[in-house]
């Protein structure tokens, strides 16, 4: 068996080169980069082939980048991104400089394809026992904790973001909303510089995550509902109604999705 799927046979010079410039520190992505043949050379990638028509060496950087965005806490277009223009992933995963990036929906795809592959599940989890060596995992997490963390995170953010683009548009059409929706409270969760979303990896901390922002969206509705109707047909607010009605008043919205996998 090869040991090692092409083109991630050695490092780029060009890549090395780039990193060792910015990065004057070591992290656990260059010292991945430096391991890599070693780490996981010798699993067999065929598994992840099962998956289809899709190019294993295609599969190895979903599946890596995958880990890299739980570990981030990161939706999947905004690791899709930063396949493209992170440097210390390209030198983690022997990428060229000039490697574009991936697109969103081949994340989601990757994951219900892995979700339903027993032999894909075991090769990933073998994946995983490798790469919490370097710390790049906080915990020994499993296949499940992967999957259904990542989903959570692209539902929560989306939600969130949602709100936030409603509150932006309310407010530059009725400055006097200044101080209903945009308090110090709305500030701090959906501000530029918020970190309110660092979604936990827990089911139980997810679920009172979703319960915040389930109540703060049902507010703003209410609010808006108050000051005049006609605002629904806002796009960004209308954008927001059909997410309530989606997400949380659906039994096939966010809680029941991610919670699917974790109730195995």
């Amino acid at each position: 068996m090869s040991r090692f799927p092409a083109p991630f046979s050695s490092l780029p010079p060009e890549t090395a080169r780039a990193d060792r410039w910015v990065f004057n520190l070591q992290s656990c992505y260059l010292a991945l980069g430096d391991q890599l043949e070693d780490l996981v050379g010798d699993l067999d990638w065929d598994d992840l082939g099962r998956f289809g028509p899709t190019p294993v060496d295609s599969l190895f950087v979903q599946a890596m980048i995958t880990i890299f965005q739980f570990s981030e806490d990161l939706a999947d277009c905004e690791a899709a991104s930063a396949a493209g223009t992170r440097m210390d992933w390209k030198y983690a995963l022997h990428l060229p400089v000039d490697y574009p990036g991936l697109a969103p929906g081949s994340l989601a795809e990757f994951r219900r394809h892995l979700e339903h592959d027993p032999a894909g599940r075991r090769m990933f989890q073998a994946l995983l026992g490798r790469l919490a060596r370097l710390g790049l995992l906080t915990e020994q997490a499993d296949v499940d904790t992967i999957l259904s963390t990542v989903d959570a995170v692209n539902c929560l953010k989306k939600v969130r973001e949602a709100i936030r683009l409603a509150l932006g548009a309310l407010v530059s059409h009725y400055p006097d909303w200044q101080c209903t929706v945009e308090g110090r409270y709305w500030h701090q969760r959906y501000g530029p510089a918020s970190s309110f979303l660092r979604v936990p990896h827990t089911q139980k901390g997810r679920e009172a995550l979703l319960k915040a922002l389930e109540t703060d969206l049902s507010m703003l509705l209410a609010i808006v509902v108050e000051k005049d109707p006609a605002l629904l047909q806002w796009a960004e607010v209308h954008a927001l109604e059909q997410l309530w009605r989606h997400e949380f008043g659906s039994s096939k919205g966010i809680l029941a999705r991610t919670s699917t996998l974790s109730g195995r």
